[in-house]
């Protein structure tokens, strides 16, 4: 499955870290705040449907932390989603599941020094405005980015509007994000207390009522030149239709050309469902079944519900977990 959203959005900035060589514009540069907070959305673009995320966003350089509070929307279900960043870990809550990944807070505005000047805007919330952007292509990897801050041209250290659009051959789906206005206001002083680790992570992931050994039918969309179920995601009918239709419209996986359907023994406890991608699995428990509703629309995912017809359901075999 990709991974969530609000991954996705919170990470794709810290490729611009590597953005060297670009030469850097002559006219004065804006002096940007060093923390703030900002209402905002942003648009994954996945083929049949398009995720919009409203967001509120906090940053604060001098405490190293960041925090960006989410609301997705799924068959008519919110989608609570929170990306924290501090000086050690990365860490997402979705509808009160928390998992960790790889990464650390990083400096939003390393992009300065490579911003060229385009002139003035469209005037924003009744004022005018200058427009810095950057476009940079990594030619390793593909990956696009595009990025313009508008700022007040009585106050260039106050930003109205950051806008950055993201595509890359390993990220499918092309994102869009925009804090500041429009819709929304100036951007706003910090309050340091907001800034915090979503509250799903103070909590531990749990099991579910003690389950059977059963045999569980999944649904797998994949390449044809693998076929092994080890640290991946399966479904049931309904649940990988919705992964599986979005990617067909899109093209996003065009190696995958193969439907399996399997039927799988497992120990019927399950645990929290696991995100696996490219034969990694990041926040299951342990060698435990995970479990959520598609898209993880109910709170906790829905790990646990009873009857997820209306949904389908989503399922992690972490490798550790395989019956010898």
């Amino acid at each position: 499955r990709p991974p969530p959203p609000g991954a996705a959005v919170g990470g794709l900035l810290a490729l611009l870290g590597g953005a060297l060589g670009l030469a850097p514009a002559a006219p004065p540069r804006p002096t940007l705040p060093e923390e703030f907070t900002a209402k905002g959305y942003s648009i994954i673009h996945s083929g049949s449907f398009d995720h919009n995320l409203t967001s509120l966003f906090f940053y604060s350089a001098p405490l190293n932390k960041s925090l960006q509070v989410s609301t997705d929307t799924y068959s008519g279900r919110k989608i609570m989603i929170n990306f924290y960043l501090d000086e050690t870990s990365q860490k997402e809550t979705a509808n009160g599941q928390c998992r960790t990944f790889p990464g650390a807070f990083y400096s939003l505005w390393a992009i300065v020094p490579y911003l060229s000047y385009v002139g003035t805007s469209e005037p924003m919330a009744g004022a005018a405005c200058d427009r810095w952007q950057l476009e940079w292509r990594d030619d390793d990897d593909g990956s696009e980015v595009a990025i313009t801050v508008d700022v007040l041209q009585s106050d260039s250290s106050r930003p109205v509007q950051y806008n950055v659009s993201f595509t890359s051959p390993s990220w499918p789906y092309p994102i869009e994000s925009i804090f500041g206005y429009p819709p929304w206001s100036f951007f706003d002083p910090v309050l340091k207390s907001e800034i915090s680790p979503p509250p799903g992570c103070n909590k531990t992931p749990y099991f579910c009522d003690s389950g059977a050994v059963e045999q569980v039918p999944m649904i797998r969309f994949h390449p044809s030149a693998h076929y092994s179920l080890l640290n991946t995601n399966t479904a049931d009918a309904r649940g990988d239709t919705s992964f599986m239709c979005p990617d067909i419209a899109n093209n996003v996986q065009p190696d995958y050309d193969v439907v399996t359907l399997y039927n799988v023994t497992v120990n019927s406890t399950w645990g929290q469902y696991a995100l696996c991608n490219h034969g990694v699995c990041r926040g299951g428990i342990g060698g435990a079944v995970g479990r959520e509703r598609s898209y993880g629309v109910t709170y906790m995912g829905g790990q646990c519900d009873k009857d997820v017809a209306d949904t389908g359901v989503w399922y992690s075999l972490p490798a550790e977990g395989e019956c010898q």
